[in-house]
This record gives structure tokens, C-alpha cells and sequence, in this order.
């Protein structure tokens, strides 16, 4: 396999070529972004907290939610056979 060509089947340059590097080996500099949270100040990093806990928040309770419909799925549909509801 060839290591000088991308995904996209086109040459990667040298430049790209360090860059991959550096981010596999986890050197990333602190100017690059995405370099991780211990970069950001402290306002910055309490509203992206923020967001994330109501992403969180929101799909644990969708998750909830599903797993109630599932119990009642589950418990009433025998019911509804042994009584003749359906």
C-alpha cells in the first residue's frame, strides 16, 4: 500500500502529510483546533459544557422514553390477548 496517496485516490502533500502525523502521534500544537479542552479559558469551556450536558440530557430522556414504551409494549399486549381487547 501505498502511504503517499489519500482516501480521495489524489497525492497528499507534505505538509498534509506532517499534519496527519502529528495528530496520530497526539502532538497536536495548541493553535490547532480541536486541540482539546484544556486550551479553551473557562467561559468558553462552561458554555460548550453546558450544550453537551443538554445534548446529553435530551437523548438520555429520549432514551427513557423508549424504554418505557418497550415495558408497556411488553406488558399490555398479553393483556389485551388474555381479555379479548384487541
Amino acid at each position: 500500500m501505498n502511504n503517499d496517496i489519500s482516501k480521495a485516490g489524489l497525492p497528499v502533500t507534505h505538509d498534509e502529510k506532517s499534519n496527519i502525523e502529528t495528530m496520530e502521534q497526539g502532538n497536536m500544537p495548541a493553535a490547532f483546533p480541536g486541540a482539546g479542552a484544556a486550551s479553551w479559558d473557562p467561559e468558553h469551556r462552561a458554555r460548550v459544557e453546558k450544550s453537551m450536558k443538554r445534548k446529553l440530557d435530551l437523548r438520555c430522556s429520549l432514551f427513557v422514553v423508549i424504554y418505557i414504551m418497550n415495558y408497556l409494549d411488553r406488558f399490555v399486549s398479553p393483556l389485551t390477548l388474555a381479555f379479548e381487547l384487541y
